[in-house]
């Protein structure tokens, strides 16, 4: 039987808004295994990035719980909390809104593998630099900041820094959507070396599909907060059961 790399029970979020409360996230719950790709779809505005916040601790659980390699993380605080998320990573659809602008994107790879590894000195500027060259980014990278390169290399060096701690779970929060449809192709195909040299689990989160079912051994479909629909990417591409799903599959038919 495969490890557990993400189970998330039953948890919910709700958020204030000036018309009442807001069911972000409604009782849901999600599992990815050891090396497994599993997609995350739905409309924007569903839920799906709530849920990868919650994941990541960006905002606290209401309700439920998340369980991250078997520990139990959802109320974790201080080193523990630290300690059980160099396990996990997130790469978001702009990723230079992740960046500090004021560090050049060598330095901000070295402050996450410091972080997250203790490396320092000539191992920590050579890891930095092989880092870069490993999602296609020549060493001249690690000397500019953010601004100065264009979303698809931001995106590249973004995943450098994430997969220097050696986590065994990547979140991809549309991390594709707000690329041209070549750098997009380029972006998953770096996945998918990434996928087969490091083994690491996916959770990839996306409005598209077509995207998800060319990536994902596993999808679930999201709707209003809830999941409707879960099961084998090429079953739920088939044989879709719920009526969300089923307009979902006719979008990407329809020319």
């Amino acid at each position: 039987m495969s490890e557990l790399v993400l189970n998330v029970v039953s948890v919910s979020k709700t958020f204030s808004a000036r018309r009442g409360a807001v069911e972000a996230v409604k009782n849901v719950s999600l599992e990815v295994n050891a090396g497994e790709s599993v997609g995350l779809v739905g409309e924007s505005g569903c839920g799906k990035s709530t849920l990868a916040r919650l994941v990541t601790r960006l905002e606290r659980v209401d309700t439920g719980d998340i369980y991250l390699c078997g520990e139990r993380i959802s109320h974790l605080a201080g080193s523990s909390l630290r300690r059980a998320y160099h396990n996990v990573k997130m790469i978001f659809q702009d990723p230079r809104s992740s960046f500090d602008p004021r560090l050049t994107i060598g330095a901000s790879i070295r402050e996450a593998l410091r972080a997250s590894t203790g490396m320092t000195g000539r191992a920590l500027a050579a890891e930095s630099v092989r880092l870069l060259c490993e999602v296609g980014l020549d060493a001249g990278y690690d000397k500019v900041y953010p601004r100065q390169i264009s979303g698809g290399e931001c995106q590249r060096a973004a995943i450098a820094r994430a997969i220097g701690a050696g986590p065994r779970l990547l979140i991809c929060d549309e991390a594709t959507s707000a690329l041209d449809v070549s750098v997009q192709a380029q972006i998953m195909d770096l996945l998918r070396t990434l996928r087969r040299q490091h083994d690491m689990a996916f959770l990839f989160i996306s409005h598209d599909l077509a995207l998800v079912s060319s990536f994902c051994n596993r999808t679930y479909v999201m709707r209003s907060g809830e999941i409707v629909e879960s099961g084998p990417t090429a079953d739920i591409i088939t044989h879709p059961q719920h009526p969300y799903t089923q307009k979902l599959i006719g979008s990407i038919l329809t020319p």
